[in-house]
């Protein structure tokens, strides 16, 4: 029997009032501010009873999910707005962000730079920006790769794109460009559309520029953070930027900062809004051990190696920031420059710069570290999608190119691959029936998996093996996809590439 529309609406001022209590109580909502609140919210919904009493709802974004469906049965929100209704809602009751800001740095004044991120950490939380419930339905697990141990993190907040979808919005003529102009604009802070309404950024200077820093609604790892140039201009890898990284990673020193390349397919990254990424310093690339170390007359204040790492890491660490920012100017401006025909490398072809870097920096006993990572993304008939990315056989397992996280030793693999493997599962155990060349089907989507799955262990094993062989399948090819994306390939003919590589920019091997 349907709930009267008096019923209705007195179980949603409950909830209303249980929002409200939860505000008072994490995100220092003022008393004074609590009938104009709730009149705005009541306004928002339309509801027209009498103040009720709180109840008791586990979470907050159980609270808002029965205000929004209630707002979606009434006819009052579409439901495709119900993410951004949620946001909205919650967004009256956060601080506003010069109250924000001026909290963070009181608290930056009085206990440091740790404890004034955990605070603006917590309002991001608390505000439902970065959804608990959500990331809960993350799957992760570790394998141990060759050099390091590996995290492979199923993502199910956000859903796969291609790298041609990162880049189209700057493609559309200017009649036709959104407001604001992508997801990482400041003028997203509030805005209803996107559910950014409970977003709040937080201004710094880098580098003689203005950035601003969120934390990331899908985090990947812990305390993920973004750090978004303060205009919407596209990425690029050059000295002020590498300038603003040690800037960061000098304030806040439990935090690293990283950037992807500013080409196509060879980053994760948007590529039109020119931004940096990071979190706390918890990822397997930062217990990579320094496999070869190198000297320079020039720079007698660095030290420089090459990390023991599934693809070239060049690791430069010093606390002279000139000699630092000099050191790393002159790497990249070499690599991005650099021609080897031996080993298939080709910087640039016509108008197309195809050689770039990826790049991690943080602190490391009280000195800054600077990683430099090698990457092009130069294309032939035989590599279609790169000569030094993954093969075709990889986009079954991931579609979008390899970048900075996954190279730190972090993947970030589809949620279709928790519903797609029940269904090869039942292939290999004879389950199913289906024909493989039948088109259109999900084994069409996994023909060089179930190729070799089928080749090496047959299909009339147990569900508990076909697991365990899907995974093995995964780790392995995640790896594979570090090796591939390697400009300097693990062996002998990439090994003499990079010492001829360091010997053009005058670094000389230590025994």
């Amino acid at each position: 029997m349907p709930l009267t529309q008096s019923t209705s609406q007195i179980e949603t001022a409950q909830a209303i009032e249980s929002l409200l209590q939860y505000a008072i109580s994490n995100l220092d909502f003022k008393q004074e501010n609590l009938n104009c609140a709730r009149n705005m919210i009541f306004n928002r919904l339309k509801i027209s009873c009498s103040v009720q009493n709180a109840t008791n709802i586990e979470s907050v974004n159980s609270i808002l999910n029965k205000l929004a469906n209630y707002a979606v049965n009434s006819g009052i929100c579409p439901p495709d707005e119900k993410e951004n209704l949620k946001a909205e809602l919650i967004g009256y009751l956060i601080p506003q962000p010069y109250e924000i800001i001026k909290n963070f740095d009181e608290i930056f004044t009085d206990k440091g730079p740790n404890f004034a991120m955990e605070y603006f950490y917590n309002i991001a939380v608390k505000g439902n920006y970065i959804n608990k419930d959500k990331i809960s339905k993350t799957v992760t697990h570790c394998f141990n790769g060759t050099y390091s141990p590996l995290y492979l993190s199923v993502n199910s907040m956000k859903k796969e794109s291609s790298f041609n979808e990162k880049t189209y919005k700057d493609k559309m003529p200017s009649s036709e460009k959104p407001f604001p102009l992508c997801p990482l604009c400041s003028e997203n802070e509030g805005a209803y559309n996107g559910a950014k309404s409970n977003l709040r950024l937080l201004p710094i200077e880098l580098g003689g520029s203005f950035w601003n820093i969120q934390f990331s609604p899908f985090p990947y790892f812990k305390k993920h953070i973004i750090v978004s140039y303060s205009q919407h201009i596209p990425m690029k890898n050059d000295i002020k930027k590498f300038e603003a990284m040690i800037d960061f990673s000098t304030v806040f020193e439990d935090y690293f900062i990283a950037s992807n390349t500013e080409l196509e397919n060879i980053g994760g990254s948007l590529l039109c809004h020119e931004h940096m990424q990071g979190g706390l310093k918890n990822l397997p690339i930062f217990n990579a051990e320094e496999k070869e170390r190198f000297y320079s007359k020039k720079y007698e204040n660095i030290n420089l190696s090459l990390l023991e790492w599934y693809l070239p890491v060049f690791k430069i660490t010093s606390d002279d920031k000139i000699q630092l920012l000099s050191a790393i100017e002159d790497i990249v401006n070499a690599f991005i420059n650099y021609n080897d025909e031996s080993i298939n490398l080709i910087c640039k072809t016509e108008k197309n710069q195809h050689s770039s870097v990826n790049t991690v920096c943080y602190n490391e006993n009280g000195k800054t570290v600077f990683l430099i990572i090698p990457r092009n993304n130069r294309t032939s008939e035989q590599c279609p999608k790169g000569i030094f990315c993954p093969d075709e056989s990889c986009k079954e397992i991931k579609k979008e190119g390899i970048g900075i996280i996954e190279i730190m030793g972090y993947f970030i693999l589809p949620s279709r691959l928790i519903c797609d493997s029940v269904l090869l599962i039942d292939f290999l155990t004879g389950k199913s029936k289906t024909d493989l060349k039948e088109k259109n089907s999900v084994y069409s989507e996994y023909s060089s998996m179930l190729a070799q799955l089928i080749n090496d262990y047959g299909i009339n094993m147990t569900v508990s093996k076909a697991k365990d062989i899907i995974t093995d399948y995964i780790n392995i090819k995640c790896q594979t996809m570090l090796e591939q994306s390697a400009v300097f390939k693990n062996n002998e003919e990439g090994k003499k590439a990079i010492d001829k590589f360091l010997s053009s920019v005058n670094l000389i091997k230590l025994n």
